[in-house]
């Protein structure tokens, strides 16, 4: 995600120097969050809490206000060596977690300045999460569904994003590493 943040970026700054941008785009205004990373913030324990962060930055020209996020943690089944991610992790398993967040209004939420793309980080305690010996075991896959909402140029924008935990076999849970979902990574607003 880091290198498609860092190219879109990248194609935004060259748009603007060049007087172009791609439609209903306008790189030299306005904010755009968005993540770069997952990791755990601890170790994976059946039926305990989870803990996990998540790196994001603001690569736009000004502040995005009224910041607010949500997300939510669900699991699939792994789809086995050698099969495709496409098999179980189906266009039903996003939910939609844009669709419940908005953000703050006047005064309230948090304000997002321009940065790189990992300047920020929003971190997540989960009591309820389904650490199960499933997915301990890396029958089940665990995934995080979330959505930035903020404020640019009065005009409220949205990051949808998707992170796995893939499974490693042979390699302890607390060290497996979060990748991209194949669904689930959106920008809605202009």
């Amino acid at each position: 995600m880091r290198r498609v943040f860092a190219a879109l970026a990248g194609v935004l700054a060259l748009s603007a120097c060049a007087g172009v941008a791609p439609a209903g785009v306008v790189p030299d205004v306005g904010a755009w969050v968005g993540p770069s990373e997952a990791r755990l913030a601890g170790p994976l324990v059946l039926g305990g809490p989870l803990g996990f962060v998540i790196s994001y930055g603001n690569v736009g020209r000004v502040p995005a206000t009224g910041f607010a996020a949500s997300e939510s943690v669900k699991t699939f089944k792994h789809p086995g060596a050698y099969r495709s991610w496409y098999e179980t992790f189906t266009p039903d398993k996003i939910e939609g977690v844009c669709d419940r967040v908005t953000a703050s209004e006047g005064r309230g939420g948090a304000v997002v300045f321009p940065s790189g793309l990992d300047d920020y980080e929003y971190a997540v305690g989960m009591d309820e999460a389904p650490v199960t010996a499933a997915v301990l075991g890396g029958s089940e896959v665990l995934y995080i569904e979330g959505c930035f909402a903020y404020r640019s140029a009065g005009v409220e924008r949205k990051t949808g994003y998707c992170y796995m935990l893939v499974p490693e076999e042979g390699v302890a849970p607390e060290k497996w590493a979060f990748a991209h979902c194949l669904r689930g990574n959106y920008v809605v607003g202009r």
